[in-house]
């Protein structure tokens, strides 16, 4: 316990002291977001936030001189990702790219991952592990909408899968998880409304390859394969996810680009039926919450978890049908 709680610190203070200095330099060198109509916020912001994300996350691993390979396979592809968001925050590549970038991460991640498991894994469980890998990571990217949103749901997110990997036996990549819910605390101050800064896309790839990797650690570490309540890890990440399938499915069924940015995500939606923006954030934070002492809960007690699981995603379904509705 004292370790955890000193790496989440070591990690939020790094995080926090960076903040202001890379906004500086974000607004210096003009890696700054404009108001737009695809856009939420209002006046120009700085970017480059993940850039001390990344640095209070990876410093703090580095202090602990932690040597397990998974955790320095999780780091390196993060960095790899952090690099590309930069580069698309300074000269936007694209969804296309990005795609790409994130699949070529994913594959990498499983590749290595695979070489420390017992058997090699079949071929559809690989492909099936890649694309969620860039689901995931492109999930952050479209959660990233609304002041605070991504990073408070990543760092409850963060919490409940290490909580999940410490019951299934997976512990090695917590220490990362711990640090990577530390540095997106204490980049919150600066990002919650009103936002004085963002964490651009480099943030939002660098938070979802890290997440991406340790939800697929049961499938290809080697403590004996995945079990039933492997599936708990997907559990945790229904908010992201379900985000940017509804929001994939809405723009698709209108007949527009998914990949084009836009103020319909389910957080706008709130907004025009009444909530404040803080309110809706919060009521983001408390819906992950309530998720992840779900899959918490179906790791400690089994089957009789799964009644529970069920309303919950039969509960965020329908809240999702509503919103739907809601015109934006």
């Amino acid at each position: 316990m004292q370790n955890a709680l000193w790496t989440f610190l070591s990690a939020f203070t790094i995080s926090f002291a960076l903040c202001p200095i890379v906004a500086k330099l974000a607004t210096k060198v003009g890696i700054v977001s404009v108001p737009a109509k695809d856009r939420w916020q209002r006046p120009p912001t700085p970017l480059l936030g993940g850039i001390a994300i990344a640095a209070g996350t990876v410093t703090t691993v580095a202090l602990l001189g932690v040597q397990d390979r998974t955790v320095w396979i999780m780091i390196a592809a993060a960095s790899l990702a952090l690099v590309l968001g930069v580069f698309d925050d300074w000269m936007p590549l694209g969804a296309t790219a990005k795609l790409v970038g994130s699949l070529a991460v994913g594959g990498a991640v499983i590749s290595l991952f695979s070489a420390t498991a017992d058997s090699t894994p079949p071929a559809t469980t690989i492909l099936v592990a890649i694309v969620w890998f860039a689901g995931v990571v492109h999930s952050f990217n479209l959660l990233d909408n609304m002041d605070g949103l991504a990073a408070g749901v990543a760092a409850i997110i963060a919490g409940a899968t290490s909580l999940v990997l410490l019951e299934s036996g997976h512990s090695a990549a917590v220490v990362v998880l711990n640090a990577l819910a530390g540095a997106l605390a204490g980049f919150l101050p600066w990002n919650s409304y009103p936002a004085r800064m963002f964490m651009g896309d480099g943030g939002s790839l660098f938070i979802g390859s890290i997440l991406g990797a340790a939800s697929l650690i049961p499938w290809f570490t080697g403590n004996g394969g995945p079990s039933l309540w492997s599936y708990a890890l997907f559990v945790v990440f229904i908010v992201p996810v379900g985000e940017t399938a509804f929001v994939s499915a809405l723009r698709w069924l209108a007949g527009r680009n998914p990949a084009r940015g836009g103020v319909d995500h389910p957080s706008h939606r709130l907004v025009a039926i009444g909530f404040s923006e803080r309110r809706a954030v919060l009521f983001f934070y408390a819906v992950t919450l309530a998720i992840g002492v779900v899959a918490v809960w179906m790791v400690r007690s089994g089957p009789t978890a799964l009644p529970i699981a069920a309303v919950v995603v039969v509960g965020v379904l329908l809240g999702s049908i509503h919103l739907a509705r809601v015109p934006t």
